[in-house]
């Protein structure tokens, strides 16, 4: 649910006297694509190929609800924090579509670091599929946690991180989902902090991690226990 996919497909059919124009379409939104997306995805690409018939096509009828629905759902950042410069209070994500036997699947998953908020987003989402026709199921998801920038802990590790590596350490707030929100969940009063090794294009299929800053984290995470 919080992965940033590589790609997508669809399987769709179209009239063989429409297929010169279909091609003319699909250069036109390949040209709309690239100008949109090229600083920040600059191997973006949109193609059709022929493939073999579907042996079943949806009817119109669902196919409009479904697709106004998807055009509906919101995606993306969709509050900054009036707090915090730059932070990102509030988003969603429309994360899976897959056609199944007898029904199309979406999963979507929303977060804030403010409860209510995230709350509402979700009901957006659970509306927008509602009124094209959809059957919404809402899970527990990962409770907000709020940052405390009076945190005991957060001062503990600040000092010990000057002391091992003579540097002031780079503390910022970032939006994500993290366990520390479950936990603070059943015990709202206990001291947490996350910290982890240095990470490069997280929740994508090129995911990886700095190895020497494991070992890193290992010797930080022993003195701040002392």
């Amino acid at each position: 649910h919080n992965a940033i996919p590589r790609e997508g497909f669809a399987t769709i059919a179209i009239p063989t006297a429409k297929i010169k124009e279909f091609n003319a379409f699909v250069a036109k939104f390949t040209e709309i694509l690239k100008s949109e997306w090229i600083s920040k995805e600059p191997n973006i690409n949109f193609f059709a190929e022929e493939t073999a018939a579907p042996a079943r096509v949806m009817t119109d009828e669902f196919q409009n609800r479904l697709v106004k629905s998807f055009y509906t759902v919101a995606h993306g950042v969709l509050r900054m924090s009036p707090d915090i410069k730059g932070l990102v209070q509030s988003s969603t994500n429309f994360a899976i579509v897959e056609t199944r036997e007898n029904e199309v699947y979406c999963l979507t998953s929303q977060r804030s670091s403010v409860e209510t908020e995230k709350i509402n987003v979700a009901n957006k989402v659970k509306t927008a599929f509602e009124l094209g026709g959809a059957k919404v199921e809402m899970g527990d998801g990962y409770p907000a946690w709020q940052p405390n920038v009076n945190s005991p802990i957060l001062k503990v590790a600040g000092e010990v991180y000057k002391n091992m590596y003579g540097k002031e350490a780079h503390i910022e707030i970032i939006h994500a989902g993290l366990e520390c929100g479950l936990i603070g969940e059943k015990y709202p009063h206990m001291d947490m902090l996350s910290f982890g090794p240095n990470l490069r294009d997280v929740h994508s299929p090129d995911e990886k991690v700095q190895i020497s800053s494991v070992e890193r984290c290992y010797e930080f995470l022993k003195e701040v226990l002392k």
